[in-house]
């Protein structure tokens, strides 16, 4: 990452293409945030044999900042597959600003509810656990007891954390 950007930048969902998927496949977590989701590599390479999957890089001004890979079912709801802000970009609002731009991107597409599996939460103390940052963005438990799950039927979430 040449520079690092800072909270006031743009944050933006973009396409993953030929010219940016290996600034993408770059970008890593928090070590101890490694066992929470894929690798963006093999996570990519799972999206190009998945029906369904949507992939978004978050770009904070130009540099690319994070990944998303939701897949989204025949009843138009999605499941969060990976969900990632580089280790030298968390903390800024980004994660929060970006998950806020996707709801509203598919909801825009039907989408009607969004859900997080909470099972690789268990591998890391309570007080790390992403649980809290999802729930913080109005995900509800669901009827499983490892789902947290957002009906996107609520423009107050998109309107908040717009740029």
């Amino acid at each position: 990452m040449d520079s690092l950007p800072s909270k006031s930048s743009s944050i933006t969902l973009r396409d993953i293409t030929a010219d940016n998927w290996e600034h993408i496949i770059r970008l890593v977590v928090n070590k101890d945030q490694l066992a929470l989701v894929p690798s963006n590599i093999h996570s990519l390479c799972d999206h190009q044999f998945v029906s369904g999957s949507y992939v978004r890089a978050v770009y904070a001004n130009e540099t690319p900042v994070g990944y998303i890979r939701v897949n989204v079912n025949t009843q138009q709801h999605g499941l969060v597959q990976c969900f990632m802000i580089h280790q030298a970009c968390q903390g800024l609002l980004f994660g929060t600003r970006a998950m806020a731009l996707l709801q509203l991107e598919l909801e825009n597409q039907g989408v009607a509810t969004l859900t997080v599996n909470t099972k690789p939460f268990e591998t890391v103390p309570l007080e790390d656990s992403p649980a809290h940052f999802f729930t913080a963005l109005g995900f509800q438990p669901g009827n499983n007891e490892h789902q947290l799950v957002c009906e996107l039927k609520r423009s107050d979430l998109s309107t908040k954390y717009r740029n």
